[in-house]
């Protein structure tokens, strides 16, 4: 697994997801989410996972980790190019709505 990071001067950092997100992959994205947060003027932090065509539990507990951390700091959290087979895993989880909301 891949992960890049983009902080773009709008407030707005990216982090793209490339590979599977599985047990031993999710700590370098949680690690990405961490740094991002502890960022200065971060207003949103999108994941986008255009790339990632699998997920397990481990990969949703950094995402919901993201979610609530973001929460806190009164930043925007979501996820974007989620891919079928992830698609249907965060939905049958209940978390597909919360991670990809508006």
């Amino acid at each position: 697994m891949d992960v890049s990071s983009r902080h773009p001067t709008t407030g707005v950092t990216e982090i793209a997801v490339r590979g599977e997100l599985d047990m031993a992959t999710a700590p370098l994205l949680r690690q990405a989410v961490v740094d991002a947060l502890a960022c200065d003027g971060v207003r949103s932090l999108v994941v986008d996972l255009t790339e990632t065509g699998f997920c397990d539990s481990s990969g949703i507990a950094v995402l919901d980790l993201g979610y609530d951390t973001a929460e806190r700091k009164g930043v925007r959290f979501r996820i974007t190019g989620v891919q079928p087979p992830v698609r249907r895993v965060l939905q049958i989880v209940g978390v597909l709505d919360l991670l990809t909301g508006p």
